[in-house]
This record gives C-alpha cells, structure tokens and sequence, in this order.
C-alpha cells in the first residue's frame, strides 16, 4: 500500500517513487542503506523517465537531487 498527500495524489513523480520503494521491499529484497535505496530508485526513474511520463525538467531535478544525497552522503 502506498500513501501519499493529497496535493501528490497525481504527481507522476511522486507516484513513481514510491512505486519503486514497494518494490525494494518485496519479501527476499533487504534494504541494507536508506541512502542507496533512495539514489537506486531515482537513478532508475531516469533511466525510464520519458517512457513513465517523467518530464525533462523533473529529470533533471532528479539527477541533482542524487548528486545532493551523494555529496552528503545521506538521503
């Protein structure tokens, strides 16, 4: 099950993401670092962004949000 805000309820993106996470919680799958889960399911959003509906725009903030997570380190 997925939950999300109200204001995200049709936000492709955002959709997406958590989408993805479901899936890296799926029995047999263990999560061993937040911060690698995090930059694995954004960098797969960009490789399919276009085919998902993912604009060029959103992209991009996706590709910054990864080079933030890994020059801290963390998500």
């Amino acid at each position: 099950m997925i939950f999300v805000r109200n204001s995200q309820a049709k936000n492709v993106r955002v959709l997406r993401e958590e989408l993805l996470h479901t899936h890296q919680q799926k029995p047999g799958f263990a999560i061993t670092h937040l911060t690698q889960a995090e930059i694995d399911v954004r960098e797969k959003m960009i490789s399919n962004g276009s085919k998902w509906g993912i604009s060029p725009e959103e992209i991009e903030e996706i590709k910054n949000e990864v080079s933030v997570i890994k020059s801290r380190g963390r998500y």
